[in-house]
């Protein structure tokens, strides 16, 4: 019997081509959200981003390690360090903001590196020299703007080092004089490629230097923005700046001899402040090519702003704040290829008229316009809106009577991509809001009639959000109606014998804002009872633990503000009723062990819990009050697995170092917490401490912690980003890196 041939099977090759194509497609996905989200997707995904990122912005704020960052991007090309919000900037001085361990980090990796941007930090004198000396020759970007620590000693090394810049900013940088003018001298003998040299905080006192800058850079430099100098001396940098496009700076008044004064053949952009006005006959013969003009805060006299103005007839963005009326802008209409006005000075109807008819490639208008006594100003409204489809964004201010409920008709028929309308200040008629403007998905109107409403809400068949300040009156509302597609209400002093006219309308309200409503509790309660499928509740209601039964009987509830007094009774029902909660804030006047273990229990989907108790502890027979809460909290937390916020207020002892323990181990979601008079010492924080592993921000007001401790919590949590620690005497901002002070 012959022998049979085996038949082999051959595995398929795995192919890599999806993974080819991701390293093809990545390195062209520039939008910082699509990448974040793109290196989840797998480690392939992770680490391919990771090399292909070429611009970073870093808060050093919530990331206080440069060393990781190396490892992570090693080879961007671009980074920007910000410091705190300027809200905390004063608060944050010497090691707590400084930019040294960035400096010395750049000094050993980031080889790639060639565009630095440095905000709202402490830059030493000695972190400039260590830049320079290591990086010079690689930087091709340096701005350093809002920062304080340095002074001219430090530019001095940038000028000396840093030989390849392409652009040099300082902007709104607080740094010292030591020797005025070297700094600037010595970039000027250094510097031969130079683009950009934004030095607005800069006096100029030697225009050598300038001038030198400009010869040696003649061929690159396209941008010059500087602070106080003389005109005359501005003539030979001109002369050499042959490429120049872009100045701004303060001229100063002098009589020098200017004849031979010429500004650059390129430039395109001039923005100029406190220039005398017998000084702008000179710059007149070359404004011709003028794109962008900002006077803003230029004071002269209206013959010259006007003639400055009208010699610059291809001027596409002008910045202007004249007081000179309609005669300025008669003269601007001239200029037929503006795209962006903004213009302060007061003006008429004549003006705004003749503006129309002259710039018709405007795109952004800004301007302010005296009264007058057309009115109203239906018909133009209408004109207008029919005329300009692109419109987005409109914002009116006018006379009462200026705009009647036909100009409002207009509007919502003209403006077809108008996504938002917001009335206030309206003296409105019957027929105020008319049908298009209630079309809108989303409105809101200040003060007005209930019945009032009821025509536009029959014109409004797609309204299905309304929130306005109901006035009492005492008219006929047999006929009235909400919109049927009507999703969400949100009502403010509404007279209580007028609800019982929208209750057979409220079956498919999903959300509901009473927190501003003042009424009865017997009204309010109807009210809510009548919305069987609200998902979203606002109230302030008075009337404690009836009210949360009746809101337990919301079986979709999702989301609920409750800012009334309850006890353990109340918040015991709504979490048996309300099961799908994901979102609770609650204000309460007594609570129990028993109440949060409930709350555990029941709400499964919970991720924000909110507990606030207000009032002074008080032992009371029947047991309501019971403290400590630690039993409570560990089963609370045990429960709700999906918890990330977690907002605690108690009596001092209401939460024990036993319960700040049971957060740590079974907080293991938990991204942000607060407590407010919590813990007995500081053995509860250090336990605390040792859980929580994906912990954000902690907030801590009336503790009894010690300044060790909490700064000992914030260096051991890799993933906290700040702690806010109010001790009574001041509440700073904690920084999560070994120099964090308190």
């Amino acid at each position: 019997m012959a022998p049979t041939k085996r038949k082999t099977k051959h595995k398929p090759e795995e192919t890599k081509v999806g993974e080819e194509v991701l390293d093809l497609v990545i390195p062209y996905i520039h939008n910082v959200e699509d990448r974040n989200s793109l290196s989840l997707v797998s480690r392939k995904c992770y680490v391919t981003d990771g090399i292909t990122r070429k611009r970073v912005t870093v808060h050093t704020l919530y990331y206080p390690n440069p060393a990781y960052l190396s490892k992570r991007f090693p080879f961007i090309k671009a980074l920007t360090l910000k410091g705190p919000p300027s809200v905390f900037t004063l608060r944050y001085h010497n090691a707590n903001n400084r930019i040294s361990p960035w400096i010395e980090q750049l000094a050993l990796e980031f080889r790639c590196l060639n565009e630095l941007h440095i905000h709202r930090l402490v830059v030493a004198d000695k972190d400039l020299e260590t830049l320079a000396r290591t990086r010079g020759k690689d930087l091709r970007s340096l701005k350093i703007s809002k920062c304080i620590g340095f002074s001219t000693d430090g530019l001095m090394h940038v000028s000396n080092y840093c030989n390849q810049l392409r652009t040099l900013c300082l902007k709104d940088s607080d740094y010292f004089n030591v020797k005025v003018g070297f700094w600037l001298h010595q970039l000027a003998l250094n510097s031969t490629v130079l683009e950009r040299i934004h030095v607005t905080d800069t006096d100029i006192s030697y225009a050598e230097d300038l001038t030198l800058l400009a010869k040696n850079c003649y061929n690159s430099l396209i941008s010059l923005k500087i602070g106080a100098c003389y005109l005359s001396k501005l003539g030979d940098a001109f002369r050499y700046a042959v490429r120049l496009e872009h100045f701004g700076g303060d001229i100063c008044d002098e009589e020098s001899d200017l004849l031979n004064f010429r500004l650059p053949p390129n430039m395109r952009s001039l923005s100029i402040k406190d220039f005398p006005a017998f000084r702008y006959s000179v710059v007149f013969p070359f404004l011709h090519n003028i794109r962008k003009l900002n006077l803003a805060s230029t004071h002269m006299d209206s013959m010259c702003e006007r003639l400055l103005i009208n010699r610059c007839p291809n001027l596409e963005v002008l910045y202007t704040e004249d007081a000179y009326g309609d005669p300025g802008l008669q003269i601007i209409s001239n200029l037929k290829n503006l795209r962006k006005l903004t213009h302060n000075g007061r003006v008429t109807h004549l003006g705004l008229m003749a503006l129309a008819k002259g710039c018709t490639k405007l795109e952004c208008l800004k301007d302010k316009k005296d009264g007058t006594t057309h009115r109203p100003l239906d018909k133009g409204i209408r004109r207008y809106a029919k005329g300009c489809k692109k419109l987005e964004r409109l914002e009116i201010t006018l006379w009462h009577g200026g705009l009647t409920d036909v100009g409002l008709k207009y509007i919502g028929k003209g403006c077809p991509k108008l996504r938002r309308l917001e009335l206030r200040g309206c003296p409105f008629s019957k027929q105020v809001v008319t049908r298009y403007a209630f079309d809108i998905p989303f409105s809101k109107i200040g003060a007005c009639y209930l019945s009032k409403l009821g025509d536009a809400f029959r014109y409004a068949v797609r309204l299905e959000h309304f929130g306005g300040d109901i006035c009492d009156e005492e008219s006929d509302l047999l006929n009235f109606r909400l919109p049927p597609n009507m999703r969400s209400l949100s009502i403010k002093d509404f007279p209580a014998f007028r609800y019982s006219v929208v209750f057979p309308f409220l079956h498919n309200i999903r959300k509901l804002n009473l927190a501003s409503t003042h009424m009865d509790s017997m009204c309010e309660r109807l009210l809510i009872n009548r919305c069987p499928n609200l998902e979203v509740l606002y109230t302030e209601d008075a009337y404690g633990d009836p009210g949360l039964q009746i809101i337990s009987n919301l079986k979709n509830l999702r989301k609920l503000t409750h800012n009334g007094r309850v006890t353990h009774l109340g918040l015991m029902a709504l979490a048996k009723g309300c099961t799908k909660l994901e979102c609770l804030k609650v204000s309460l006047r007594d609570i129990s062990n028993e109440a949060i273990k409930c709350v555990g229990t029941h709400l499964k989907n919970l991720r924000k819990f909110s507990m606030h108790h207000r009032c002074l502890r008080q032992d009371k027979k029947d047991g309501t009050t019971h403290r400590p809460l630690d039993k409570g909290i560990r089963a609370m937390l045990r429960g709700c697995k999906k918890l990330e916020r977690l907002e605690i207020t108690l009596w001092h002892g209401g939460l024990t170092d036993v319960g700040l323990k049971y957060i740590g181990k079974y907080g293991a979601n938990l991204r942000s917490l607060s407590l407010t008079y919590i813990g007995t010492s500081n053995k509860g924080l250090v336990k605390l401490s040792e859980g929580c592993p994906k912990l954000r921000k902690l907030e801590l007001r009336g503790c009894p912690f010690s300044k060790q401790v909490v700064t000992r919590y914030a260096f051991d949590i890799p993933s906290l980003r700040y702690v806010w620690f109010d001790s009574g005497e001041f509440t700073p901002l904690g920084l999560t890196r070994p120099e964090f002070r308190l």
